[in-house]
């Protein structure tokens, strides 16, 4: 959790000391957007701060329970150890990123990221409390690399965050699509169904101010160098459009996400 404090004043405090005057909802610097997959580790994570977290939500002390995480004993204990330690894990995990959030909020700016959430063991394994994590932020949002989305099932997970918190909902588009991809017609035909989705905050992927060699294999960006570029207006223009369609209305659900992290954990 001490992360999140040292990455804001190294990463953003000179930006947000530099461009003051530029930051605000009603600036040009209105939000930071956190292109993350970070995660606590694919092991048995262990921090400063975790012992003391774990004793003060379960009176227990770590050090002696922590062989349940890797077996299994004659009264079953081994699968409330393991809860308990996804839920401490998940706490400190959140933390490291509400604290850059906060400061965002301070500056007048909103805060949106994604994690991992393809699966609900991936999620466990990466992220641990999804939904914990994501109501940490401003924006609840989600990734969506090349045409995931096509695939309703990776949104709902951050849309129900994003509901119940009534909050706006972001969605990084197209990430690694190919040239192949990369056409106003799939952007136009990508755009409708993240709208269907619910998704009131676009940003599109990879805005690159400087080409080199290295950039030019994965996904051309939304910028100068970008065939469409001049019909990029007119996309824009109705991403907006539907953006603020959808951060008006209200979804009406006809189906509850049920997302059985305890049984993951």
């Amino acid at each position: 959790s001490r992360l999140g404090e040292r990455f804001t004043e190294i990463a953003y405090r000179p930006y947000f000391q530099r461009f003051s005057p530029f930051q605000g909802a009603d600036r040009p610097m209105n939000g930071i957007f956190a292109d993350t997959e970070g995660s606590y580790g694919y092991k048995l994570a262990w921090s400063h701060g975790l012992e003391e977290r774990f004793l003060q939500n379960t009176g227990l002390e770590l050090k002696k329970v922590l062989p349940l995480m890797i077996d299994e004993d004659a009264e079953g204990l081994e699968a409330k150890v393991r809860f308990q330690w996804y839920d401490a894990v998940s706490d400190l995990f959140t933390e490291n990123f509400s604290v850059p959030a906060k400061s965002a909020e301070e500056h007048g700016m909103y805060y949106t990221m994604h994690t991992w959430e393809e699966s609900l063991p991936f999620q466990a394994n990466t992220v641990g409390d999804y939904f914990k994590l994501n109501r940490a932020v401003t924006l609840p949002g989600t990734d969506c690399l090349v045409n995931v989305a096509y695939n309703p099932a990776n949104f709902w997970d951050a849309m129900s965050v994003a509901e119940f918190q009534g909050r706006r909902y972001m969605a990084e588009m197209m990430a690694l699509a190919g040239l192949d991809e990369f056409h106003m017609e799939e952007l136009k035909k990508q755009a409708n169904y993240l709208a269907a989705w619910g998704v009131s905050h676009f940003i599109t992927h990879a805005v690159k101010m400087t080409r080199t060699k290295a950039q030019s294999v994965v996904t051309p960006d939304f910028y100068r160098t970008d065939p469409a570029w001049q019909h990029m207006g007119q996309w824009t223009d109705y991403v907006r459009r539907i953006s603020y369609m959808n951060a008006h209305g209200k979804l009406l659900a006809d189906v509850l996400v049920l997302n059985p992290m305890d049984s993951i954990w």
